[in-house]
């Protein structure tokens, strides 16, 4: 379900410069949490369309900052939904960190998964890994890719949004969506060693005894 996203531009009037001008801030909200920052810029109260959250008057300065004003909310819009497509999960905290620059980049499921096809791609360039392996990465690869988009509705998912009830989800989904029998499911976890491209195959069962979200991998088809 999407969440409720609002940008507003608004002034720190009880901070007052030399010069009579107050601070400019904007307050992110989503789903009723907000948080604020600084726009860094600063403006004559008077001139303040409080409603509208800009500056009135067709003076080069007004212009000038109304444009800044309008390009930051394009921009927190578009960190808005990058972070929705890529996590699935968006507070306005992780999208002031987006558009501040301080964001931390987690890996995603299909990044990790790609990386791991390519390396193993190379691996079996050099004779030592199998065709026939790498052809079984790459399918499930593609039923990671479809079950996302069918049952999330999303392109990719920040490892640490996993759950046990993901691993599920996706082992129903190769039951009665791609009809694989019990003996064709074989799920694969990858504790910290995911992101060197080291798997460990362990049991359907084994699987949902991890607690830890970053350390699962998705399924392979045998």
């Amino acid at each position: 379900m999407k969440s409720t996203f609002s940008v507003i531009f608004y002034l720190k009037r009880q901070v007052v410069k030399k010069d009579g001008t107050v601070p400019v801030m904007g307050r992110i909200t989503v789903d009723g949490s907000q948080t604020q920052f600084s726009c860094k810029l600063t403006v004559d109260p008077k001139l303040w369309d409080t409603k509208g959250g800009r500056v009135m008057g067709r003076s080069t300065a007004a212009l000038e900052t109304n444009r800044l004003l309008d390009k930051m909310r394009v921009r927190i819009n578009k960190h808005y939904q990058e972070i929705m497509e890529r996590d699935n999960y968006v507070t306005a905290e992780k999208v002031k960190n987006a558009f501040l620059g301080l964001e931390h980049r987690y890996h995603t499921l299909m990044q990790v998964f790609n990386r791991h096809n390519e390396d193993y791609e190379k691996q079996v360039e050099a004779g030592m890994k199998t065709k026939a392996t790498l052809s079984k990465y790459k399918t499930v690869y593609k039923h990671l890719q479809e079950f996302l988009n069918i049952r999330y509705h999303v392109k990719d998912i920040a490892l640490k949004e996993l759950t046990p009830a993901f691993i599920s989800d996706f082992e129903m989904f190769l039951r009665t969506d791609k009809h694989c029998c019990t003996n064709t499911v074989w799920l694969y976890v990858c504790p910290d060693s995911v992101l060197r491209g080291s798997f460990q195959s362990l049991s359907v069962y084994d699987c949902r005894r991890i607690h830890r979200p970053e350390s699962m991998v998705p399924v392979l088809l045998r």
